[in-house]
């Protein structure tokens, strides 16, 4: 029993560990084409 409530565990903690890092990832894409967007209305 306490098995599967570790395995559960685990994966929960694993997920959440991903979630942020996939956000972070998002994060950074968004930073990347808002800079872009905004030197293209600056050279204009």
């Amino acid at each position: 029993m306490s098995g599967t409530c570790i395995s559960i565990e685990t994966r929960a903690s694993v997920r959440q560990v991903w979630d942020m890092h996939r956000l972070r990832d998002i994060q950074d894409s968004v930073r990347h084409v808002w800079d872009m967007a905004l030197a293209c209305c600056v050279s204009v």
